[in-house]
């Protein structure tokens, strides 16, 4: 009785760590000098992270690059989008250090194209959630 008790617990105990690993391919994040390379389930109307890697990955549909600009106390996300729609997604960035966190505007990323994104150089890491299909809409015109 006492080893099916134990034998019980064990695997209840390691049911939250199945939990949590599917629950990670919800969002990505990542640190200054990182690239990740991110796949998706492509559907007509939604997307789905499906893997992640920080090897160069040819099958990546979207790769995610997080550098300092030199001479610059900025950090720069580049997001090369090689999906056949345009690309759109939340980002938050983090500061541990100064114990800060705040949403980051991000513009979609039009298909097939690079989109940048520009921080203060205090951030420690950016995370990315809810990807979907976006619509670039450029900026009106200003009168003249």
């Amino acid at each position: 009785m006492m080893k099916r008790l134990s034998l019980f617990l064990l695997c209840l105990s390691l049911l939250p760590s199945f939990a949590t690993a599917s629950e990670k391919l919800k969002q990505l994040v990542i640190k200054p000098g990182e690239t990740l390379y991110a796949r998706f389930d492509v559907q007509p109307k939604k997307l789905t992270l499906i893997g992640l890697s920080n090897e160069p990955d040819p099958s990546a549909q979207v790769v995610f690059t997080l550098l300092r600009e030199e001479g610059k106390p900025l950090l720069k996300l580049r997001v090369e989008n090689k999906l056949a729609k345009d690309f759109q997604f939340r980002a938050e960035i983090r500061s541990h250090t100064l114990k800060l966190k705040s949403p980051l505007q991000v513009v979609p990323i039009v298909a097939g194209k690079v989109g940048y994104e520009t921080m203060p150089g205090a951030v420690e890491e950016l995370t990315a959630f809810d990807f979907a299909y976006g619509r670039y809409k450029p900026a009106p015109e200003t009168p003249r």
